[in-house]
């Protein structure tokens, strides 16, 4: 079977010219998974996850397009909330730096903060804690992924998954999705600081032993980011692991960048 084709080529008996067979079948996730020695932990709780995320769809998006105005009070909220993301419920209090903008308060307002000239205090449960430090733009993304796979561009497309080797060790994949039996998956990284890229590095070397693991092939990992650059040396090395990294505005062109460069093949 040729590496990156879906046929096989028949060697015996042996013919001239020899025959080639196209494989039909489609894998999904837990079946290509599987057959690498991977189960995944947390399968029965992606319906819920899809549901979320797809009734989130329109905030995230609207999160993603206002991000210059709002990462300012992103990053408080992150900073303020980050330690918390596992606590079910944490009673917020926090003071900005300066007058809170007209944008910003249009996000506080649709997550029901209490806002009193700069202090903002809220009430908030985990899924609002893990939405705001980050979840919506998994969101954003899962969305558009997911567009493709109910327009089958993909094959199958999961978010959130926790997959554990024969060893016993285990990973958080933020999208994983499949496209003519070829395992894929997206990492999303936002963040606070533009000018460092450290974050980013070092998802590059974990998505670059991840697919060691999974298969060979090149380009098979995404790395979504806030950025609004990526400088040319990390990127270079990012190839160098099978790893391409998006910034913000390809990843706010997602949907169409990613059908761009999979329905061509």
């Amino acid at each position: 079977m040729p590496l990156g084709k879906n046929e096989f080529i028949q060697i015996f008996p042996r013919s001239k010219p020899l025959k080639t067979y196209e494989i039909i079948e489609r894998l999904n996730l837990e079946e290509y998974l599987m057959s690498y020695g991977f189960k995944i932990q947390n399968k029965d709780s992606f319906s819920e996850i899809k549901t979320k995320a797809i009734s989130n769809r329109d905030n995230s998006k609207w999160i993603l397009d206002n991000y210059e105005q709002l990462k300012g009070m992103l990053g408080l909220l992150y900073k303020e909330l980050k330690e918390e993301r596992k606590q079910k419920r944490y009673h917020l209090s926090a003071i900005f730096d300066r007058d809170i903008m007209r944008i910003e308060n249009e996000l506080l307002d649709r997550y029901v903060f209490e806002v009193k000239q700069r202090q903002i205090t809220k009430d908030m449960t985990k899924d609002e804690i893990v939405y705001l430090t980050g979840g919506w733009f998994e969101e954003y993304v899962f969305n558009e992924v997911y567009g493709l796979a109910e327009d089958r561009v993909f094959d199958d497309a999961m978010m959130g998954v926790t997959i554990e080797s024969l060893d016993k060790t285990t990973n958080e994949l933020d999208i994983a999705f499949m496209k003519s039996n070829v395992f894929y998956h997206i990492e999303c990284k936002t963040l606070g600081d533009e000018k460092k890229q450290e974050i980013i590095k070092d998802e590059v070397y974990k998505k670059g032993a991840i697919l060691k693991r999974l298969g060979l092939g090149e380009k098979r990992a995404i790395i979504c980011t806030t950025h609004n650059q990526i400088s040319e040396a990390l990127s270079v090395r990012a190839k160098e692991y099978g790893v391409e990294i998006l910034p913000i505005q390809h990843v706010r062109d997602l949907k169409r960048w990613l059908s761009e460069r999979f329905e061509a093949n």
